[in-house]
């Protein structure tokens, strides 16, 4: 059985149909997935979901989440570090503005929280 490691990096996933973050395969495959410092908002289902069967590996940590129809993940091995946002935490996401405002609770929580990628 084949096995690989992918990673979710730095990244806006909202208002996604679907889901956030949706991993699956079959069950000849092996999969390990890292997910950190995303902001994950306002999804069809949930923030993160795994559908991979037994012997794979889905983990996440440093991920802001925001309104997620169902939660913020199911399948999922969870950090410490991952928060729920109470605010909004974009400055205009009715115009596609997706950088962070300064709203405690919302943008500037957010902005505290990550792991320093890409400083």
């Amino acid at each position: 059985m084949a096995s690989s490691q992918r990673y979710v990096l730095n990244n806006v996933i909202h208002n996604n149909n679907l889901g956030g973050i949706r991993v699956f395969g079959t069950i000849n495959t092996s999969f390990n997935m890292t997910a950190l410092n995303n902001i994950i908002t306002e999804n069809g289902t949930f923030g993160i979901s795994s559908e991979f069967p037994a012997g794979s590996s889905v983990y996440e940590d440093y991920n802001d989440f925001r309104n997620n129809t169902n939660g913020e993940s199911i399948n999922v091995v969870v950090g410490v570090n991952r928060q729920s946002l109470a605010e909004d935490p974009y400055i205009d996401e009715a115009n596609d503005n997706y950088n962070l405002n300064d709203v405690a609770g919302g943008g500037a929580l957010s902005r505290d929280s990550g792991l320093g990628y890409g400083d």
